[in-house]
């Protein structure tokens, strides 16, 4: 939370309002676990009002500025849901964010720092007249190339996308490194009533990408959907897909049989519980 103050912060400074900005660091410094003073619904406060105006309202829906904010916020959504679940994490299990209904807590708990990105993109069309009333195909398009925009990570120029992906990484190597000094107790009590000859419980996950070229590659990707969800699969989102198979066998079988049409182009990820260690499969 206290990085998406400072990142708001540096986007009003970016956009001629230094008085705002400093307010915005002051506020940053005052964040406490759980944000139990609520400063980042006063930070947003000033934040938009410096960035679109005193009269512009986050709830607005059919303001043109939120249907551009919120269609970006999503492109974003996306590409942090499909980063966590490339590193094993279940995107329901959020750390901030916690609501049952909602299928993507923890990206909505990634997302946070940088959706000032979009907000300056968002200005920066606004300013350049750019920014038609309603969400036109070459808005869409100029939106989403903010997954391909390049800002500085850790001092490092990377990509945004990168700076997703080496910001999920980092939290796995931080629990990693502390989940070490409770290692010794975890090995006395797991899976000590668990009979492991009866079989493995393993973790697929299918990922492809969604065709934009032509209609007859957008039936084939509803038809790939289509099977897989008749054939056990949860949808993370729409791209993304996963199932809980018990045995190597049941494994070798679903490569073999149907499915394995349809996997030429996609990515199999099935993660193997056996004998305490955590290994990956690849196909």
């Amino acid at each position: 939370m206290q990085q998406k103050i400072r990142n708001q912060a540096k986007v009003l400074s970016l956009c001629q309002h230094q008085e705002k900005s400093e307010r915005l660091l002051r506020l940053a410094n005052l964040v406490k676990s759980g944000d139990k003073d609520n400063i980042e619904a006063q930070s947003a406060v000033i934040y938009f009002s410096g960035l679109f105006g005193a009269h512009f309202r986050r709830k607005e829906e059919n303001n043109s500025i939120n249907i551009h904010l919120n269609y970006a916020y999503s492109v974003m959504r996306s590409a942090v849901a499909r980063s966590l679940v490339l590193y094993g994490w279940l995107p329901q299990l959020g750390l901030f964010h916690h609501s049952e209904l909602n299928a993507f807590n923890l990206a909505d708990d990634f997302i946070e720092p940088f959706r000032p990105l979009v907000d300056l993109l968002v200005w920066d069309l606004l300013e350049k007249g750019l920014l038609s009333q309603n969400l036109s195909p070459l808005s869409k398009q100029q939106l989403i190339k903010i997954l391909h925009h390049q800002l500085c990570f850790n001092q490092e120029k990377v990509s945004v996308l990168t700076a997703i992906d080496k910001a999920i990484s980092s939290l796995q190597i931080t629990l990693i490194q502390k989940m070490q000094h409770y290692c010794s107790y975890l090995k006395s009590i797991y899976c000590r009533n668990i009979n492991m000859s009866e079989g493995v419980f393993m973790r697929m996950i299918v990922l492809f990408d969604l065709p934009v070229t032509t209609k007859a590659k957008m039936r084939a990707a509803n038809q790939f959907r289509q099977f897989l969800l008749k054939d056990g699969y949860q949808m993370l989102q729409l791209s993304i897909y996963t199932r809980i198979i018990k045995g190597r066998d049941a494994l070798e079988n679903i490569i073999k049989d149907s499915l394995h049409t349809y996997l030429k182009k996609a990515l199999f990820d099935a993660y193997l519980l056996q004998k305490n260690n955590l290994r990956a499969w690849k196909f």
